[in-house]
């Protein structure tokens, strides 16, 4: 019979990518394995997460995971492609997809909040209350009239890094058509975040007119006041890929985020010309929270570049452009 500690080796085994799966269960084990889980799903469920709930605006088309994924379930396609999207790794991300059924899924999702969890063997789970909080303050205050607001710029900023320290909103003015300030827009500042660092600035413009507000700028306030001085367009944004994120500034300058796991995470990176091989940049950091954040404020010329991270010895690779 399938217990929670089976359960638990069977999910230790997909997360190991060194060593292959074993071989299905037969249908008696599996109808036990779901049996053993109903206790565990039913609260799932009955605690009606973000996901559940009618979203404030249509949402956009989300990747599915496939057919034999968590025996196909929509509930646990909506938690690995909204709930935790900016949050999951890449090996839980792969991990996950390699589960057959509901209750293997179910206690990996039991599993991924125990693992952020930053006061274990209490009942409360900080993290996966502060992460679900975000998700409906996003989703009630940063909605376009096209997708919810957890999907937009602003939502992806608000739910990866936190509320701002700052806000500036402006309303936009009839004159001046075509300059920045002929639309609304937002400056959030961070004065410190552990992912970001110090005094960290992003701006986001409603230039179509739908309350999108699309991240244009980023940088610390100086250097967002010379690429507003240099008419700079919004940033291009490359990702996810191996669970990294790489948006280029117009002057050449670079954000990289990724998620992590633990605290004090080690995270060494190289960027590489694609064109003849050459290491353009090199660094060794730590991760201290749960989301780890680059800036690269050397600016690249224009070309193709490789970025190479390893992250707690998982190795990451996204291919960019600067334009």
């Amino acid at each position: 019979m399938a217990n929670r500690q089976t359960r638990m080796r069977r999910i230790d085994r997909v997360l190991d990518q060194t060593r292959e799966l074993s071989r299905p269960a037969n249908n008696r084990a599996i109808a036990a394995l779901v049996l053993a889980a109903l206790p565990l799903i039913y609260l799932a469920t009955a605690t009606r997460p973000v996901w559940a709930q009618a979203p404030a605006a249509a949402t956009p088309a989300q990747p599915s995971v496939s057919a034999n994924v968590c025996g196909g379930s929509p509930t646990y396609a909506n938690w690995l492609n909204q709930d935790v999207a900016y949050i999951i790794t890449q090996p839980e991300r792969q991990a996950f997809e390699r589960l057959g059924d509901e209750a293997e899924c179910a206690h990996f999702v039991d599993q991924f909040w125990l693992r952020r969890d930053p006061t274990p063997g209490t009942p409360e789970n900080e993290f996966k209350e502060e992460h679900y909080r975000r998700i409906a303050f996003a989703n009630q205050h940063f909605a376009s009239e096209r997708v919810q607001g957890s999907s937009t710029d602003r939502g992806r900023i608000y739910i990866t890094y936190g509320p701002p320290d700052e806000i500036e909103s402006h309303s936009g003015s009839e004159t001046g058509a075509g300059a920045t300030e002929a639309y609304p827009f937002d400056q959030w500042l961070y004065h410190h975040n552990a992912a970001l660092g110090d005094d960290v600035l992003f701006e986001f413009v409603d230039n179509e007119g739908d309350r999108g507000y699309r991240l244009t700028l980023m940088g610390s306030p100086h250097d967002l006041e010379a690429l507003q001085g240099k008419g700079e367009g919004r940033p291009a944004m490359f990702g996810p890929e191996s669970g990294v994120y790489v948006e280029v500034n117009r002057n050449g300058t670079l954000f990289i985020t990724t998620p992590v796991r633990g605290s004090s995470v080690p995270v060494n990176g190289k960027i590489v010309d694609r064109n003849n091989g050459a290491t353009v940049q090199a660094f060794d950091d730590v991760a201290r929270s749960t989301m780890y954040g680059k800036w690269i404020t050397s600016p690249l010329p224009p070309g193709h570049y490789v970025l190479h991270l390893e992250v707690n010895h998982d190795p990451r690779t996204i291919i960019f452009e600067v334009k």
